[in-house]
C-alpha cells in the first residue's frame, strides 16, 4: 500500500479553532505497520504531514487551530498503561495537544489509570469498538465511567463504519453513544464522523440530547469523492447537521488523514455560523 504524504494548505480562519479528533503516532513505523497490515494494498493512502505528533503539533499554526485533541487508543488490555504512558509524555511536551487516555474493557486497573490521568491534568478518554472489539455501551464499563464522569472528563468515541480497521464487527452507532452516555452523565461525549458514519439517517437520534457534540472528521472527504467514502454526499451532511442543531456539531480534521486547511475554509464557506 503506497502512502503519499502531503502538504498541509495554508489557511487563516475567521476564528481561532478548535480541533476535537486528530492523530499522532510516537514512532512513524508504528503507523506505517498498522497501515500495512489493516488498509487494502490497492489503495493510496494520502497523508497529510507524517502522522507523528511533531506534526500535528507543528500544522497547527498554519491552519488557525490553537487547541488540538489527540485521539490515543490501546489496541488491548496490556498495552493500556503504555498508551497512557504516551499520553502523559505528549501532554508535558507539547501544551496545544490535548492527548486523550483511553481504558480497556475487563483491564483491572481502568479506574486507577483514569484516576492518574485526571490528576496529571488529562481531560478526555477516547474509545473506538472497531479498533478495541468491545461495544461502548457495554455495562461491565459502568464503574470506570462512574470513574470518569467525576472527573468530568470528555470522551471521544468512534461511531459508524470503519472500512479500514481490524475485521472485529463490532461497530458503535446511536443506540451504543446514547446508552454510554447514559452511564457518563456528567461526561461530554464526542461522537466522531456526525454520529453515525456511513449511516448518518441515525444521527437524528441525537437531537435534543444534551452532553453530545459530533464531530465533523473526514466529512467534507466524504461529499468530495475520497475512495469508499463517497458515498456520503454533502446534502446527507447538510440535512443531518439541520435536524441535529449546529450547536451540536463540532470541527475536527482527522489528522493526519484530513488536511485542516482544506476543511475549515470548505466548512467556513459552508456551514452556518452557529455550528
Amino acid at each position: 500500500m503506497p502512502i503519499v504524504f502531503r502538504e498541509v494548505t495554508l489557511y487563516q480562519p475567521r476564528y481561532p479553532i478548535v480541533d476535537a479528533h486528530s492523530h499522532g503516532f510516537e514512532h512513524e513505523k508504528h503507523f506505517v505497520e498498522m497501515a500495512n497490515r489493516y488498509v487494502s494494498p490497492r489503495e493510496t493512502l494520502p497523508l497529510f504531514g507524517d502522522a507523528s505528533v511533531q506534526a500535528a503539533n507543528d500544522t497547527m499554526v498554519r491552519v488557525g487551530i490553537y487547541l488540538r485533541i489527540l485521539k490515543n487508543l490501546a489496541a488491548k488490555p496490556t498495552s493500556v498503561p503504555a498508551a497512557n504512558d504516551f499520553a502523559l509524555r505528549v501532554d508535558l511536551q507539547y501544551p496545544n495537544l490535548a492527548p486523550t487516555g483511553t481504558i480497556y474493557l475487563d483491564y483491572e486497573h481502568n479506574e486507577a489509570e483514569v484516576e492518574c490521568l485526571a490528576e496529571a491534568g488529562i481531560r478526555g478518554i477516547a474509545l473506538d469498538s472497531c479498533w478495541q472489539g468491545f461495544h461502548v455501551n457495554d455495562r461491565r464499563l459502568a464503574d470506570v465511567y462512574r470513574k470518569i464522569s467525576a472527573y468530568r472528563m470528555f470522551v471521544l468515541m468512534h461511531a459508524g463504519v470503519d472500512s479500514n480497521a481490524p475485521p472485529r464487527d463490532v461497530e458503535t452507532w446511536p443506540d451504543q453513544v446514547l446508552g454510554a452516555k447514559d452511564m457518563l452523565p456528567d461526561s461530554i461525549v464526542i461522537a466522531a464522523h456526525l454520529g453515525a458514519n456511513m449511516n448518518l439517517k441515525l444521527a437524528k437520534n441525537y437531537r435534543g440530547v444534551q452532553g453530545i457534540l459530533l464531530d465533523l472528521a473526514w466529512l467534507m472527504e466524504c461529499c468530495q469523492g475520497y475512495g469508499v467514502y463517497s458515498v456520503i454526499t454533502w446534502e446527507e451532511i447538510a440535512e443531518t447537521i439541520d435536524v441535529v442543531g449546529p450547536g451540536m456539531v463540532i470541527y475536527s480534521s482527522d489528522y493526519p488523514w484530513g488536511d485542516p486547511g482544506a476543511q475549515i475554509r470548505f466548512w467556513e464557506e459552508h456551514l452556518p455560523d452557529e455550528a
